[in-house]
């Protein structure tokens, strides 16, 4: 039986269901000794709506988008991996970044999102399992956050990315301020099952074909070909500068970005679609998001000094 003992947990702060530009992903943390004897260890995880696992600041997986959404009150998809290459022996951390995924849509759309039962804080269960040992798992004793780099988070519509605030996932990290996570009491009820099929990862690279530069702060990128995914970017802007990327299939007739879709025109009529901003930190700094993903061709860069950006 998985997650015997273990229960979902999330931050402790009030959850509030009403639009809020400030819509921050849950990250959990645990230190914890570990007799490393080189045997095959797994990690059990359900994170919703989307998680990522590191164990002593490494991602567990390449693995992208877990779990999969599903109605959450009838099954809920968790994976398994063999972590024991990240174990040390003796203290380790194992920490979880949670983003909004589809449990918690606060923005209105044809769905009715905004109205589904499961909608809370993202939230996350798991075990770490030698041979029939279950020697850790999720509880009240791990310690949460909502002081994520993920400012906002919305699967369709974008992020907000700060990296001035550091991502806790290394051995160094302070937590002595944090709470402590608590129990889910409420959380979806839907059977367990193993997910088997074959996992979101990026697959390919694709360089922009063509810049055109529109002005002073704004160029458009052509990648040649419409795709599903985000950019990467490589940047060294001063600390505090915001760089604004927009997404889009297709251009007007005197080359603007047509950055709207029949997803943002018809399922998200309100608000930004397809938009991220990325906050620098005034040091070199590689970001692509996490939490969404966007079907584009052309990219649309705004940015006040793009001595900052090294590439893209």
């Amino acid at each position: 039986m998985v997650f015997k003992n273990a229960r979902f947990i999330k931050p402790s702060k009030p959850f509030n269901k009403e639009f809020s530009q400030e819509n921050s992903s849950s990250i959990f943390f645990k230190r914890f000794c570990f007799n490393n004897t080189g045997k095959d260890v797994y990690l059990r995880i359900c994170a919703l709506g989307i998680g990522y696992a590191y164990i002593n600041g490494k991602r567990v997986s390449e693995d992208l988008f877990t779990a999969p959404p599903s109605n959450y009150e009838k099954r809920l998809w968790y994976s398994q991996y063999n972590v024991a290459k990240l174990l040390n022996d003796g203290e380790n951390v194992i920490s979880v970044l949670c983003g909004n995924g589809f449990l918690n849509e606060d923005m209105k759309n044809a769905w009715a999102s905004t109205e589904a039962s499961w909608r809370d804080h993202p939230k996350v269960i798991l075990e770490l399992v030698e041979g029939d040992n279950v020697f850790l798992y999720s509880d009240e004793t791990w310690k949460s956050s909502l002081n994520s780099p993920y400012v906002m988070n919305r699967y369709r519509q974008g992020v907000v990315y700060d990296s001035r605030i550091p991502l806790p996932c290394e051995v160094g990290v302070d937590e002595k301020d944090w709470d402590f996570a608590i129990i889910d009491n409420r959380a979806p009820s839907g059977e367990f099952t193993l997910y088997e099929s074959e996992p979101i990862r990026e697959l390919a690279t694709y360089e922009p074909k063509f810049i055109d530069v529109r002005d002073k702060k704004t160029r458009i990128f052509d990648f040649g070909v419409n795709m599903s995914g985000y950019i990467r970017i490589f940047t060294e802007g001063c600390e505090g500068l915001t760089i604004t990327i927009r997404y889009g299939e297709t251009l007007t007739e005197d080359g603007s970005l047509y950055s709207e879709s029949i997803m943002g025109e018809v399922y998200f009529p309100e608000g930004e679609f397809a938009t991220e901003r990325f906050i620098c930190n005034g040091r070199p700094f590689e970001w692509a998001t996490q939490f969404s993903y966007y079907g584009f061709r052309y990219a649309q860069i705004e940015c006040d000094d793009w001595n900052a950006i090294k590439k893209v």
